[in-house]
């Protein structure tokens, strides 16, 4: 069943429980504001006041200095994470976590397959040999010698109750065993003196079974490729379960989108979603489906709502509050839990669940909020990259519902808003550093066309450049009224220009309401495609972009 949300709500959430893993965690609750901590996080918020608009990779370099101990769930929100990767150390569950990151690596899985067609082609060629002394024989024993080590890693890795609770696991695991013995037999009776030719033909003949492996092979390719797309986001491992997925609160699941076709050779299969689902939270589980681009067959889920958002962009703020409301409701019932995906479980994901968690008092405010979403979607056990929020106008519309929240609930008036320039800061070493590349797109939400300027033929535009200090200035002729949700987005016919998401070489988002003395400055780090360092050969530290505004005298005049 899949639903559109329309409106919001205000609505108490419930304490949390959590039953992953057969075992109950009613009781649990969301206790952000300990009486004890009051004092200290009531200074704090006063000293963050003016840094509300906190560059993206300031956040980032504070997540890369969490202290683990301090920030995992257990000690955040009151409960054990069953998608927590073990403590790293001499232990055996992390020995058992990093053999298994190993053995399923997609590298390995790779040579591995390439390993098994080499040994069929041997085997194949050594059936047809009538030499009582073959060299070959030799190269299939190391072979499965090779395979009986990734055997062994592989049941170390998973634990001998996971690994063999699936049957080609346990086929496997008899093929190889089995054929590594007859490999040692067949140089064994090749070394004697007198051997008998009809025993070694007949088992080189039955060592062909090792050929049957190429077709499990498959799975173990998938589950290497699905690793390797999800890099170290927090993936839920246990129970048979291999998924791009993790548990935020007890409630409140993040993961990537549940894939079919060949999509699910790399991203989630939405047949174990659904089974993890159905098995861990039956008929009390949620899906929202973030994407605006693609969507799924429903019908093996209990419920599945959906909104539209573009990949690498902002939802309208009416949506996140029908969205809270919605999730609000939901969470009524304090059995049900909600899955959240966009299309690798970030970006988007990690905006509306930032969203909820603010809604319902989990965090006061959209820096905490952010970066730890961030600690929870990241395995730092297998690398230390950002998995949390990074896109700037993302974490800026995370910040603008933080004061939605702060007034009631109450979204800001769409004010009606001319821009008369656009100014281009640090544009020394971009391009030819006049602009000339350059044009942009500027549009609201609610205007169909939108407006076009390019800045070599001064089209909808005139543009003065300060070579010195190394600044551009737009003119906007006849530029449209904005309201409300508004994207700029720039464009480069240079080669050296670098481009990113959207084929831009920067955008950014904003919302009229929150523009105060009719000016807004984004640095580098705040525009979209310009915060990532690659493209920080061309987009110095000094890069931005100033906007000036001026009321829309018509609507105003209007409104009087």
């Amino acid at each position: 069943m899949e639903n559109e949300v329309d409106g919001p709500g205000e609505l108490d959430m419930k304490p949390l429980s959590n039953q992953s893993n057969g075992q109950t965690s009613a009781g649990l609750t969301i206790q952000m504001e300990v009486e004890t901590e009051k004092s200290s996080t009531e200074v704090q918020l006063d000293n963050e006041q003016h840094t509300e608009s906190d560059e993206t990779w300031q956040r980032a370099t504070n997540f890369l200095e969490y202290d683990p101990d301090q920030h995992e769930i257990e000690v955040e929100m009151g409960f054990a994470d069953p998608s927590n990767p073990p403590v790293p150390g001499f232990n055996l569950q992390y020995m058992m976590w990093r053999t298994r990151r190993f053995v399923e690596h997609f590298l390995i899985r790779l040579f591995t397959a390439l390993i098994i067609i080499i040994d069929m082609i041997l085997l194949l060629v050594d059936l047809f040999n009538n030499s009582q002394t073959d060299p070959i024989e030799y190269v299939s024993l190391v072979f499965s010698a090779y395979f009986m080590i990734e055997i062994t890693l592989r049941i170390f890795g998973l634990g001998p109750k996971v690994f063999f609770k699936a049957w080609y696991n346990t086929l496997d695991c008899f093929l190889v065993v089995f054929t590594f013995i007859l490999s040692v037999i067949t140089v064994c009776i090749e070394n004697m003196s007198t051997n008998p030719g009809s025993l070694l033909v007949a088992l080189r003949f039955i060592r062909l079974i090792r050929i049957s492996r190429i077709l499990w092979e498959r799975k173990h390719l998938k589950t290497g490729a699905r690793q390797f797309i999800s890099q170290n986001k927090r993936r839920y491992q246990q129970d048979g379960f291999d998924l791009d997925l993790t548990y935020v609160t007890p409630r409140v699941i993040a993961m990537s989108y549940p894939s079919t076709g060949k999509m699910s050779i790399y991203r989630n299969d939405i047949k174990e979603v659904a089974r993890f689902m159905n098995t861990k939270h039956p008929y009390h589980h949620r899906l929202y489906n973030l994407c605006s681009e693609r969507h799924y067959e429903t019908k093996d889920f209990h419920s599945v709502e959906r909104f539209h958002i573009d990949d690498h962009n902002v939802p309208p703020l009416e949506d996140m509050l029908k969205f809270s409301a919605s999730v609000k409701e939901w969470m009524d019932d304090e059995r049900n839990v909600i899955a959240v995906h966009c299309k690798g479980g970030k970006g988007r994901t990690g905006t509306m669940i930032c969203v909820f968690l603010i809604d319902t008092g989990a965090f006061r405010d959209a820096e905490h909020c952010l970066g730890y979403f961030g600690d929870r979607r990241t395995d730092k056990n297998v690398a230390k990259t950002f998995q949390g929020v990074e896109t700037p106008s993302q974490s800026r519309y995370v910040e603008y519902y933080e004061q939605v929240v702060r007034e009631g609930r109450v979204l800001p008036v769409e004010v009606s808003l001319v821009i008369t320039s656009i100014t281009l800061h640090g544009m020394k070493s971009v391009g030819g550093g006049d602009g000339s590349e350059l044009s942009f797109d500027l549009q609201s939400r609610n205007h169909a066309v939108p407006f076009h300027a390019q800045l070599k033929i001064r089209r909808n535009c005139k543009v003065s450049v300060d070579s010195e200090n190394g600044t551009v200035k737009i003119i906007l002729i006849n530029a449209p009224v904005v309201k409300g949700d508004t994207r700029i987005m720039f464009y480069s016919d240079g080669r050296k220009i670098p481009k990113a998401y959207e084929n831009s070489p920067f955008f950014f988002w904003f919302h009229t309401g929150f523009i105060k003395n009719n000016k807004l400055h984004l640095t580098r780090t705040e525009l979209d495609n310009p915060h990532k360092s690659r493209s920080w050969h061309v987009f110095k530290e000094d890069f931005g972009v100033t906007i000036d505004f001026e009321k829309d005298q018509l609507s105003t005049n209007y409104s009087r």
